[in-house]
């Protein structure tokens, strides 16, 4: 049976960035439970996110791990704020560590994977797409050619390799 916390007591959020704004949907990642240490973790639902996303761009995501209470807002202040100074958006801040994130891994969707992953796709309405973190995690996306121009990207999920 899923959950929202693993077992030290950790939640996940999902968040990704548009026109250098980080955006958490309101919603925690259910999770897995995993005999070999992993921490496994999965959105139930494409309502809980979905975008159309452009090809040609690079897209990026994250998960963040947040033990005890936490307000979106203030996560989401310090993920704005470490964009504005650092590249590097794996790094856990002093404004991290307020808002009780304990881990955070980076994933950029590059345009030639995504051309890869539809070239690849076949007839296939509907691909899955890894993503390597910064941090040993690894990023599972559902993505759907939309136009020409845009994908359909839904149903994240997440494998930590601790």
């Amino acid at each position: 049976m899923a959950q929202t916390t693993d077992t030290n007591g950790n939640q996940y959020i999902f968040a990704y960035q548009r026109e250098g704004e980080w955006l958490l949907p309101q919603h925690r990642f259910q999770i897995l439970k995993s005999e070999d240490k992993k921490v496994a973790g999965q959105y139930l639902t494409s309502n809980w996110f979905a975008q159309l996303m452009e090809i040609a761009k690079d897209h990026d995501f994250m998960i963040i791990g947040i033990h005890g209470h936490f307000k979106y807002s203030k996560i989401k202040e310090a993920l704005d704020s470490n964009s504005a100074n650092s590249d590097d958006y794996s790094a856990i801040t002093a404004m991290d560590r307020e808002a009780n994130v304990v881990f955070k891994d980076a994933y950029r969707m590059t345009s030639k994977q995504i051309i890869n992953c539809i070239n690849n796709g076949g007839d296939s309405d509907s691909m899955e797409m890894v993503i390597n973190g910064n941090q040993g995690s690894d990023l599972v996306l559902r993505v759907r050619k939309y136009t020409d121009k845009e994908v359909y990207i839904t149903l994240p999920s997440f494998t930590i390799n601790q």
